[in-house]
């Protein structure tokens, strides 16, 4: 919850912002401020679902089908209305770190799909919890020096600060 909070105050008011799947992106957007005038872009249902009630925001759902492992719509349909739109900042969810090999995923289809969002972003930034740093999956999202903003928990070693 803490790495939410963390999240949200990032946010940069009358921004364009995109905000991933995952259960920190869902935090953070449940903690956004309601009288933050921005709009938000997700490809999840239930972070729509949340961001909707917040009478200031303009928030666009991508379509498809949705991926029941990940909770979003990570298709060819996503993909294509991703590259039609420009981010000021791009929350991106993420199964593991680790400075060699970077953000990695575990499904290829995800993977895809949060690599079209990032080339969209001018900001990129991932909120994990220690339990996924020091780690690899098996599909690379991003390189480490692709990611502007790393928000973690306080208790992960020294060695990953």
């Amino acid at each position: 919850l803490r790495i939410a909070q963390q999240c949200a105050r990032l946010v940069k008011p009358g921004g364009t912002i995109f905000v991933d799947t995952g259960t920190t992106n869902l935090a953070m957007a449940a903690a956004l401020p309601a009288e933050l005038a921005l709009t938000v872009v997700t490809n999840s249902p239930e972070i729509a679902a949340v961001l909707v009630k917040k009478p200031l925001y303009d928030v666009v759902i991508l379509g498809g089908q949705v991926q029941r492992a990940s909770g979003g719509c990570v298709g060819a349909a996503a993909v294509a209305q991703v590259q039609g739109m420009l981010f000021d900042q791009g929350f991106i969810g993420g199964c593991a770190m680790a400075p060699e090999s970077g953000l990695t995923g575990f499904d290829y289809a995800d993977c895809e799909f949060k690599k079209a969002v990032i080339k969209q972003c001018s900001e990129i930034i991932v909120g994990l919890t220690s339990d996924k740093i020091p780690a690899v999956a098996r599909f690379v999202v991003a390189a480490s020096s692709d990611i502007d903003v790393l928000v973690v928990e306080e208790n992960i070693s020294r060695e990953y600060r």
